[in-house]
Formats: structure tokens, sequence, C-alpha cells
């Protein structure tokens, strides 16, 4: 009967353990990550689906592109996880170039579009180069700051301006 006693035992422990080092942190909390992000009183998700953005701030505007806090405030985009910790956001409506990718841990992460070639939509003449950085910082399930900055360079004389200049603001996304 003890022997009994102490393989009951023994399994009821092992088993807890064994999904916790497989993944299972749904069980237990975000056993895996506690350690890695020491001093993060809460760790946050950020699924897959259609954000609305708002607290919009133009930070900078050297490519003088005319757009304002509400040109994004209520607008739409899409944000996808791949499960593995990496965040893409997308651009806008018929933008094939997402505002950037990359990986998020412990509620922050760096996204980054590297060197594209742009063809501007209102001036077929006007081509140059853009680089996106942005800083994601989760603050709460599904809602998230983002930090943006695009660098655009070798613009062609056909842009207005046409010498290298930045883009930056920053906005909030909260899942719809």
């Amino acid at each position: 009967m003890k022997i009994a006693h102490v393989l009951n035992l023994a399994l009821g422990l092992a088993l807890p353990l064994a999904l916790a080092s497989c993944g299972g942190d749904n069980i237990f909390g975000n056993l895996d990550m506690t350690a890695a992000c020491q001093g993060v009183p809460t760790l946050f998700k950020i699924q897959g689906g259609n954000y609305t953005i708002s607290n919009t701030a133009i930070v900078a505007d050297t490519c003088q592109t005319g757009t304002t806090s509400a040109s994004f405030d209520g607008m739409a985009r899409m944000v996808t996880n791949d499960a593995n910790g990496t965040i893409t956001v997308a651009g806008s409506a018929g933008n094939p170039n997402p505002l950037g990718a990359g990986t998020v841990s412990c509620n922050v992460g760096k996204l980054t579009l590297g060197d594209t070639i742009i063809q501007d939509s209102t001036n077929a003449s006007c081509t140059y180069h853009i680089s996106r950085t942005s800083t994601l910082t989760a603050i709460a399930d599904n809602d998230f700051k983002l930090n943006f900055t695009e660098s655009r360079s070798g613009l062609a004389m056909a842009c207005m301006p046409n010498t290298d200049c930045t883009f930056s603001f920053s906005i909030q996304l909260r899942k719809q």
C-alpha cells in the first residue's frame, strides 16, 4: 500500500513538471518566461487580428508628408503573431510593406523593415528607399504602443522633398 501511495505522489508531481517543461505554460502561468523577464510584473499577450489606432502623435515629418494625428486615429491595422514571438504590424490597406516585423519578449520588441524601394502612389516618377524601425511596448493584453520611424533616402529628383528625410510617430493599437 505504501508503494502505491509513493507512486501516486511521484506521478502527481512528475506530470506538472513535464507539462511545464514542454510548453504547458497555460496550465501554470508563464513559467518559462518568468525567469527570463525578471522585473516585469505582468507579461501581456498580443494575438493576431485587427487592431484600432488611437493616441497618435506625429514626432517628426521632415519628409513633408502632411500627415496629421487625425489621419491615423480610428484606422485599423492587421497584426499577426507567428506564435514564436514574431509580431508583424501591417501597413495601410493596399500597401504591401508592413510597418515592421520583429521579435517581442518581456513586453518589448523591435520591429523593422529593411531597405525597400518605394514608388510614390501619386507621382510615378518619384522613387526612394525606405527603412523602418519601431519599438513595440505591450501595455495590456492585445494593447500596445508603437514608436515608429521611417527613414527615406535616395529620393528621385521628381520627389518633393528630394533630400533624405525622416517621418516618425507614436500610436497605440488595441485589438478590435
